[in-house]
């Protein structure tokens, strides 16, 4: 009988890999490894899941183990993919609380609030962040100018893009462009409760 595992704080491709590497390492060979879950041959132990527990809390992962935890697994998943697949491609057709509610069957009033309750922070301050996140890469590389990332990433303005950007960072996109300190975060440590709220 195969089990489904929910994973906290996967956000991309080498989140899989690193998971999957886990799971081997604890001797739990997976089916099928996705951002957000994993899903096994057949139940684990408890002294297996407790194995489980530890190592991948020593790589910034966790078993999201009540409904609510599970859920906020998924937000956070379809927030990346949604970043990725409207606001990257350019599709600007569903605004963030109409996809997760689209998705997830479910009010984004409830969504808001579950997310809430186990991350301690907003749906809106997370998926800030992940655009801030995506924001400096882009103007890393160089290639657009503040104007267009501003739009790309779903920010009506370029004004309100900057106050978010140095908000999160503590700079302007110019200034952060010709001196790109803080660092990035990478999606798989951009974890929820790292965040000042």
């Amino acid at each position: 009988m195969k089990t489904q595992l929910n994973i906290k704080n996967m956000c991309c491709g080498r989140c899989i890999v690193e998971v999957r590497r886990i799971f081997e390492q604890t001797g739990l060979p997976s089916l099928e490894v996705n951002l957000g879950e994993v899903i096994l041959e057949k139940a684990i132990t408890k002294e297996l899941q407790e194995k489980l527990e530890q190592n991948l809390e020593k790589h910034g992962f966790a078993l999201a183990l009540s409904v609510d935890e599970k859920l906020a697994v998924d937000i956070q998943t379809l927030l990346v993919t949604y970043l990725n697949e409207y606001l990257m491609a350019k599709e600007k057709a569903l605004t963030v609380s109409d996809y997760l509610s689209t998705q997830l069957h479910k009010s984004y009033k409830h969504l808001s609030a579950v997310f809430k309750k186990v991350t301690t922070i907003t749906i809106e301050r997370y998926f800030v962040r992940l655009k801030v996140e995506k924001a400096k890469e882009l103007l890393i590389l160089n290639e657009m100018d503040i104007a267009e990332i501003a739009w790309l990433l779903g920010f009506s303005f370029s004004q309100n893009f900057s106050t978010h950007f140095k908000r999160e960072t503590g700079k302007t996109p110019r200034e952060y462009k010709n001196n790109p300190v803080p660092e990035r975060i990478h999606l798989q440590n951009l974890i929820p409760h790292n965040f000042k709220q």
